[in-house]
């Protein structure tokens, strides 16, 4: 009986020997750090509109937050939001005639993010505003696109 005894004992030693290894080399676990991205729009509302774009990622799923943007008049539109099943929210686009700095930030029980950014889109006036990489100084995805708003505002 005792050799059992003392057998079980060795086994249960050499059991949390290993447990404790497996822990001392175990790597830690880092959570993503949440993400506040801002773009300019210069093409979802048109001529005369600065536009932008707001969203968040990395957090984790349905997380409840405060979030604020101040317009660059110095207006402010806030609201209570939860992100979706992945961690993301993207809020509606949003728009204002005046270029100028737009403002976010994000609040929730783990912390918080701020981040600007200056927006104006004047948009280019003649096709050749397109060329060698001009079209990337107006946000447009590609010279094409660039030089179609062109043609449509004729201007």
């Amino acid at each position: 009986m005792r050799a059992l005894r003392y057998g079980l004992i060795v086994i249960a030693l050499a059991s949390m020997g290993t447990m404790f290894s497996a822990l001392a080399t175990a790597k830690p676990h880092t959570a993503t750090q949440p993400t506040l991205t801002m773009k300019r729009d210069c093409e979802i509302f048109g001529d005369g509109v600065n536009g932008i774009r707001v969203s968040l990622s990395g957090f984790p799923p349905f997380t409840d937050f405060t979030g604020s943007l101040e317009y660059p008049d110095g207006a402010e539109l806030a609201g209570e939001f939860t992100t979706d099943a992945n961690g993301n929210f993207v809020a509606p686009e949003l728009g204002f005639e005046a270029p100028g700095t737009w403002t976010a930030t994000v609040t929730w029980s783990g912390g918080a993010l701020t981040k600007s950014l200056y927006v104006d889109c004047t948009q280019p006036g003649a096709k050749n505003d397109c060329k060698r990489g001009g079209w990337r100084d107006y946000d447009f995805r590609n010279q094409g696109r660039c030089v179609a708003w062109i043609q449509h505002h004729r201007l």
